[in-house]
């Protein structure tokens, strides 16, 4: 009887270690395979938010070149006349930078903003209320104030509500837009 149990209980573990040994590695493979799943759907998706990003700042960086070397605002910025400029001028300028609002959503502010930091013009998409008409003592206007020929990229909270914001500049005009995708 002591034999055949012996014999039974060695057949047994003979049988069930095998078994967990195939069951561990099908665990440990599976384990790996999800991770890696895992890792690459996550680099696929950095990737994907970096290429909308890029597109989004080489849209903006395009616009705000486009703005700058519009005729009207040049005419705008060259005007000595206040009466003259805030009459007929004004509302001109201010419906151009909003045609860019209207064109691009992710555009949630765009400004005008003369050499000093003081915004001639300015408009929102939504109720943004205007805390800060002059600029000059920010951050961001103090680092770009003296680069007038560039177009610079910046990543700044904005100073009328605490959202990360992506300001692209080219002297006078300023366009900022979320740098997370909106649906």
């Amino acid at each position: 009887m002591k034999l055949r149990r012996k014999v039974i209980q060695g057949i047994v573990i003979a049988n069930i270690l095998p078994l967990m040994l195939i069951v561990g590695w099908v665990y440990s493979e599976s384990s790996n395979q999800v991770v890696s799943r895992a890792i690459s759907d996550m680099t696929s998706e950095h990737q994907d938010v970096a290429n909308v990003l890029q597109l989004r700042i080489k849209t903006a960086t395009r616009d705000v070149q486009l703005l700058r070397r519009s005729d009207i605002v040049k005419k705008y910025l060259l005007l000595e006349d206040e009466e003259v400029k805030y009459q007929i001028f004004y509302q001109a300028v201010a419906d151009q930078l909003m045609q860019y609002l209207f064109t691009n959503d992710n555009y949630s502010e765009a400004r005008l903003i003369t050499q000093s930091g003081y915004e001639e013009v300015r408009v929102v998409r939504g109720n943004t209320r205007n805390i800060v008409e002059d600029n000059k003592e920010l951050a961001w206007f103090k680092s770009v104030s003296d680069n007038i020929d560039t177009t610079d990229i910046i990543i700044s909270d904005h100073e009328d509500f605490s959202e990360k914001s992506i300001l692209v500049i080219s002297h006078p005009c300023l366009l900022y837009t979320s740098p997370s995708p909106r649906d």
